[in-house]
């Protein structure tokens, strides 16, 4: 687990950053950098995974 990712991704999808949805804070969990829970943290729910 990165805590400095996860404040990174967790500043850009709060600021509106462009492209910073819930599918590209999902990105980072399929890919290991943050966690489930971390995914909840910032957006507000829990994560299911996209098929």
């Amino acid at each position: 687990m990165n805590d400095l990712f996860f404040t990174m991704i967790k500043e850009q999808y709060d600021w509106g950053w462009p492209g910073a949805n819930k599918s590209y804070v999902a990105s980072y969990v399929k890919s290991g950098t943050i966690t489930a829970d971390q995914y909840q943290e910032i957006v507000g729910e829990g994560y299911v995974e996209q098929i």
